[in-house]
């Protein structure tokens, strides 16, 4: 089964000002938070209902 994990156009701006705060912190350390962040995003994606079972 696949599903579309969809995004809010205030996350995305989060995300965006984030990376941009990130960097300036340290060189591409931005972007380290970034493949985090996509990282979590397919885990999310590929098991959607792997924390349904934790809650019952």
């Amino acid at each position: 089964m696949s599903f579309k994990l969809i995004i809010s156009q205030e996350a995305q701006q989060d995300i965006e000002e984030s990376i941009q705060f990130y960097n300036h912190q340290k060189e591409n350390l931005g972007f380290e938070f970034y493949d985090c962040i996509l990282e979590k995003f397919y885990k999310i994606n590929s098991a959607p209902f792997s924390l349904c079972s934790s809650i019952q």
